[in-house]
């Protein structure tokens, strides 16, 4: 129904995972804001159909019928007098029913104009229908009337044959005598009413201020209007309405089973890709030749074919660069005959320069499920080109980086994430020389079971004003679904992690802060924020920890603080900007416990973490305070291990066990 008022499906951008994700979390465009003249009336109907909760939707398509009969049922017209549905009689088609004309020859002109609905009567369904009458009118025929023969009605004595000779006759009479249709008697037949209803389709009467008589092969039509001889669009409409007797029940049936077909056609029959495209889009055959500047020509390195699910990269790879390895996969996928490539293998100690933008909003072609992995014991090391992002990710679901380097050196920002990512993961990556951003997510979201997962990577500070992570919102969507866990963020850095507006469902888990200005920040206008985990994570030399520079507002709920360990800082372990009581955060089910800081009680900041099974003042003494070595911050203290004891995994204090 949506479809049928606006001309558009409710959510059309984005990946069919994205689309359906939609519909579970988003309002659509208002329809009003698309067509200002639907009622009120009706909208109150589509808005029943469209309720998130299920159980708040009308259940069954009677029921549906019932609404849109009773909606039908209570518009009136100028005469007060309820508008009625003419319903089409047992063994009358509704093309003939809808398609006849009432004309016999010239003689027969119809004077009396197709009355419209009035707009000053107030109602909903006139300012509707009355809409459709204002499109301008168009010829039908050379002499100003539309000419069409029904079909014979078909009855049990009837054969395929006779309506096929029907036919033709129908298209011949077109050609020899235009404007003067033959009606079947069976072709339209008087229907009864309501006697308290007066019709929306009013009959057409002839000069003399009477019907037609159908009999007499004439018809009564609303498609006629007085002495123009020509036909208007709205009232093609409203007599394709009068011949079905539930017509938007009728309509809306068939644009759900259209919508589902585009919606899921391409996922479920792919196209075939012609060998050419495919070509054209692969990498270079073997024994290939170019043309030298000197007009000579030159073999390409021969490189071995693609075979099985895995492709590699690389000087003796199947492709020399990531772009060229994606561009194949996209194609390559499509075609049912050929198996599908999950896997692409960088070669040890490959160096990249390259900008690699994998783009699936729309109807983005690259599959989900991809792994681009490099080696773990010498990874290969991406250059970015220019100031180019090495990765532009948008709309990309269940997509894996693991074990690549990506120098942060002269760009804004190292890998740039967009949209819905569900699924995707950023895992052993290491960013080296950060000098503005590593990674920037711009209304970056997951879905549940399905989060953003950036795992066990190492930020590599290069000075100045560099951050690691920055969360920003993006277009009618927020930060959220996001798990940051097992991650080393080492300064020098202004910030790990900056989140940007609303956060919905941000899990930080057993990182470790290094020397960092601000550890985790939490910016934007009385942002939305609510459950935020914080467990097991270490803040070494941190000049501030965690700080919520506006907020928590009163809207905020479901904050945890658990195992996580405060050492070496100069300001707060956790600031806000507003006077929330843990308590008011924080859930009944996971209160804040074990926490533990160097810090007093007054220099540990405004929010009392460190009261509940925690410890202020707490010495403790490190391995190692050198990033690489493999006993990095790891504690001396079996104390924090013991005093855990009692809580979930990991028992310790801390990122790292004693």
């Amino acid at each position: 129904m949506y479809f049928l008022l606006t001309g558009r499906p409710p959510f059309n951008e984005g990946t069919l995972t994205q689309r359906l994700l939609a519909h579970q979390t988003k309002e659509p465009t208002p329809v009003r804001e698309l067509r200002t003249d639907v009622p009120e009336s009706l909208l109150s109907i589509l808005q029943l159909l469209m309720k998130k909760n299920p159980d708040e939707r009308i259940q069954t398509a009677a029921e549906v019928a019932a609404h849109l009969e009773n909606w039908l049922s209570c518009q009136t017209t100028d005469s007060g007098k309820r508008l009625a549905v003419t319903p089409i009689p047992p063994g009358v088609s509704s093309r003939t029913a809808g398609e006849s004309v009432a004309q016999s020859g010239p003689a027969a002109a119809i004077d009396a104009p197709t009355r419209k609905i009035n707009r000053d009567t107030g109602s909903d369904i006139a300012d509707f229908f009355s809409s459709l009458s204002d499109i301008e009118a168009e010829d039908e025929t050379p002499n100003g009337a539309r000419s069409r023969t029904p079909l014979a009605s078909s009855g049990p004595g009837s054969s395929s044959k006779s309506r096929k000779t029907s036919r033709r006759s129908a298209d011949s009479s077109r050609n020899e005598a235009p404007g003067v249709p033959a009606v079947s008697d069976s072709s339209v037949r008087q229907t009864q009413q309501d006697p308290g209803a007066e019709s929306i389709f009013p009959s057409t009467a002839d000069s003399s201020g009477k019907g037609l008589d159908r009999s007499k092969g004439g018809a009564k039509s609303s498609r006629a209007v007085a002495g123009s001889g020509r036909v208007t669009r709205s009232s093609r409409i409203l007599d394709s309405i009068k011949n079905y007797q539930t017509p938007l029940v009728m309509t809306l049936a068939a644009l759900v089973i259209l919508v589902g077909y585009l919606l899921f056609s391409r996922d479920t029959k792919p196209r075939k890709v012609p060998p050419a495209q495919q070509q054209a889009a692969a990498r270079p055959t073997e024994g290939s030749q170019q043309a030298s500047p000197m007009g000579r020509t030159n073999s390409t390195p021969a490189r071995p074919a693609v075979n099985g699910q895995s492709v590699s990269v690389g000087p003796n790879g199947n492709f020399g660069t990531v772009t060229e390895a994606i561009n194949y996969i996209k194609t390559q996928n499509l075609n049912t005959a050929s198996p599908k490539i999950k896997e692409i293998r960088i070669e040890q100690g490959a160096t990249l320069e390259e900008s690699i933008v994998i783009d699936n909003s729309g109807l983005g072609m690259f599959p989900r499920g991809i792994r681009l992995t490099g080696s773990e014991i010498n990874p290969p090391r991406f250059i970015p080109k220019g100031n180019e992002a090495v990765f532009a990710l948008t709309s990309v679901d269940d997509l894996t980086l693991e074990n690549i380097v990506i120098s942060c050196q002269g760009t804004a920002q190292g890998i740039r994430l967009e949209g819905f990512m569900a699924g995707v993961m950023l895992k052993n990556v290491t960013f080296e020389n950060i000098q503005q951003t590593a990674v920037t997510g711009i209304g970056l979201a997951g879905v549940r079971n399905r989060t953003v997962v950036i795992e066990n990577c190492r930020f590599q500070g290069g000075g100045g004003s560099a951050q690691a992570i920055l969360l920003l919102p993006g277009k009618g969507q927020d930060s959220r679904e996001l798990t940051i866990r097992k991650c080393s963020f080492l300064g020098p850095l202004q910030t790990a992690v900056t989140v940007d507006g609303n956060a919905d469902n941000i899990n930080f888990s057993q990182n470790i802060f290094h020397e960092i200005e601000t550890a985790i920040r939490f910016v934007g206008l009385d942002p939305m924020q609510k459950d935020l985990t914080f467990t097991n994570n270490t803040f070494h030399r941190c000049q501030q920890g965690i700080v919520f520079v506006d907020g928590p507002t009163d809207a905020a709920s479901n904050f945890v603080f658990q195992k996580n360990l405060f050492i070496g800082g100069s300001g707060p372990a956790v600031q806000t900007r507003t006077d929330r009581a843990l308590t008011e955060l924080t859930s009944e089910g996971r209160p804040s416990r074990w926490n533990w800081t160097d810090r007093t009680e007054a220099q540990s900041g405004n929010l009392p973490i460190f009261t509940n099974e925690g410890r202020y003042d707490a010495q403790i003494v490190f391995q190692s305070v050198t990033p690489g070595e493999s006993n990095f911050l790891k504690p001396e203290s079996k104390e924090l291990m013991s005093a855990a004891k009692t809580a979930d995994s990991p028992k310790y204090i801390g990122a790292v066990s004693p």
